[in-house]
């Protein structure tokens, strides 16, 4: 009498049993969540009110705070662009390689109360009433139209400059450099610049962790499967 082994299942049905299993959990939780809420001792209306009431109270007193944080702290670069005189077009880098925040093209445009674009990679057209560039965004290139004054934040790579020419140096040598004091601003506050002025502090700069584990697998299709669905599981993705 020949022996009669057990026939392991395969991908489809444990495939199948996966999802079984999930809604299952999924019912249980819902059963679950329904258990405790009938335990919930719910706020009376007085009390809600009140919360409420305190709620609105505090949201009002931090935004007045971040206001005042940045009144006080903020658009010490926009000054000195106002101290220079009228302009039609700032150009900004997208981000510095210290802090790395890449605010401060942005918050210079806010604090002069202009239109400003940022991860600017192309400067399409200039007319005389505005400027089309190309932004890169995450997933897709954006075309966009921005009025004079403005400001731009430009990647890296949008232009590479060129190495002097020595005429040019020669031409330019005694070309005179406006510089700006403290005493050009209209805040003379030496606390409100710089690192002491700064609304935000870096605490670390890290490269993002890479993964570029691979794995290679021989077999025939059946084996293959029943790897694919171990990795799976493995993976904790059922």
């Amino acid at each position: 009498m020949a022996d009669k082994t057990e026939k392991k299942p395969g991908f489809v049905a444990r495939a199948k049993a996966a999802v079984k299993n999930f809604f299952g959990k999924c019912a249980k939780f819902f059963r679950d969540t329904k258990s405790e809420l009938k335990k919930v001792v719910w706020p009376s209306k007085e009390d809600t009110k009140q919360n409420t009431v305190v709620v609105l109270v505090t949201v009002a007193l931090a935004a007045v705070v971040m206001i005042l944080l940045d009144t006080v702290f903020g658009g010490d670069l926009a000054q000195a662009v106002r101290a220079l005189g009228g302009f039609d077009l700032i150009l900004c880098g997208k981000q510095t390689t210290d802090g790395d925040t890449a605010q401060v093209g942005p918050e210079i445009s806010e604090w002069l109360n202009i239109p400003s674009v940022a991860d600017v990679v192309k400067i399409n057209q200039i007319n005389e009433d505005g400027i089309t560039v190309s932004m890169d965004l995450p997933e897709e290139v954006e075309v966009a139209k921005v009025q004079f004054p403005c400001l731009l934040a430009v990647d890296k790579d949008i232009f590479q400059p060129r190495l002097p020419s020595y005429v040019r140096k020669m031409n330019t040598k005694d070309r005179e450099i406006r510089i700006l004091s403290l005493a050009d601003m209209d805040d003379k506050d030496a606390m409100h610049y710089g690192l002491n002025g700064s609304p935000t502090q870096v605490q670390r700069i890290f490269p993002p962790a890479v993964n570029d584990k691979k794995e290679m697998w021989d077999g025939s299709g059946e084996e293959l499967a029943d790897r694919l669905y171990q990795k799976i599981v493995d993976m904790k993705f059922v």
